[in-house]
């Protein structure tokens, strides 16, 4: 949940019993009384053959508006990013398979923050090359992302090493925290991790 210039806003996911899995999105202006914004392909097409099971799993407001994020595919999941400006009306950013997911792997969207500057995303990645690896996307305006490859840290090349980044948080100063799992290439076991930047 996330409080914004048009009020409290929370994603979430409906199971519909027979059909599939889709994000859902409730709106409040005082926390008592909620609103489900109607459901509509944009969260995921449940009715009819080959749905895709999408999850919303986050959402943060920034100064025009919010984005939620989560993913989609009910075989290989690629992340997905959705903005609206009033928390009621939604749209989903056009995916973008270099940015956001891969043809032979999956990508999943966990968590996303405002920084005062712009928007952060922490997740996954993985394709046939490499085991889950952590990532972080970013975007001033919602719309147009990259995904930031120059964190050594959450790119351990050695083989069979494992990270994830799950819960984020900014600061003003556009610093970053975030906390996952990470299980380095020797051992068995995940570790809780935390990473900062700034």
């Amino acid at each position: 949940m996330t409080s914004g210039p048009s009020g409290l806003v929370a994603t979430g996911t409906e199971e519909l019993p027979g059909f599939g899995i889709v994000g859902a999105v409730w709106h409040s202006d005082n926390g008592s009384r909620w609103e489900r914004a109607p459901h509509d392909d944009v969260f995921g097409e449940a009715f009819g053959e080959g749905y895709d099971e999408t999850t919303m799993a986050g959402v943060a407001a920034g100064p025009d508006g919010y984005v939620a994020v989560g993913d989609t595919g009910a075989d290989t999941a690629v992340a997905v990013v959705w903005t609206s400006p009033d928390g009621r009306t939604w749209s989903r950013v056009p995916h973008r398979p270099r940015t956001f997911g891969v043809d032979d792997g999956f990508a999943t969207a966990i968590d996303v923050t405002w920084t005062g500057e712009q928007f952060a995303v922490t997740g996954a990645r993985s394709d046939d090359e490499a085991p889950v690896r952590a990532a972080l996307w970013t975007s001033a305006d919602g719309q147009e992302w990259h995904r930031d490859t120059g964190i050594r840290a959450f790119d351990d090349r050695e083989a069979g090493s494992v990270s994830e980044l799950w819960s984020i948080t900014g600061a003003d100063d556009d610093r970053l925290t975030v906390v996952g799992r990470a299980r380095p290439y020797d051992t068995a076991r995940d570790a809780a991790a935390v990473w900062s930047r700034g």
